[in-house]
């Protein structure tokens, strides 16, 4: 038997975490979000707080309400998340602000590519993607 299974600090950490639901079923619960919001091309971020997911719930076969949800929240990270693909890959900075100035501008037929383009280079040389 595993050691958290028989110690109450990590039964109780485990029931308060969950709901009370025990991990595999909070488990299969975000994934069966997670899989509903990129069957809608929206996609979360390490950044992403997991009451986003907890909203994306609630809002069920909305997908306006998935949009709006997902636009705030990705919105809301944008400065953080260029952080952070600032810090992974200080070799392309110039591409990631140039992707985030031109997604700021609103010229996603631009930065989508650009974003997309970086990320295929770094796959094909076996490092980390860029998913912005």
């Amino acid at each position: 038997m595993d050691k958290c299974n028989t110690n109450p600090i990590f039964a109780e950490t485990e029931r308060i975490l969950t709901g009370g639901t025990g991990w595999p079923s909070f488990l299969e619960s975000h994934e069966k979000t997670i899989r509903h919001m990129a069957s809608h091309n929206w996609f979360t971020q390490p950044e992403t707080p997991v009451s986003v997911i907890g909203d994306i719930e609630a809002c069920g076969e909305d997908i306006d309400s998935l949009h709006a949800i997902q636009t705030e929240s990705t919105r809301s990270l944008l400065d953080e998340i260029r952080s952070r693909l600032l810090l992974e890959y200080p070799d392309r900075q110039a591409i990631v602000q140039e992707v985030f100035t031109l997604h700021h501008e609103e010229r996603f037929l631009a930065s989508i590519p650009l974003a997309l383009a970086t990320g295929r280079r770094h796959r094909q040389e076996g490092v980390k993607q860029v998913y912005l």
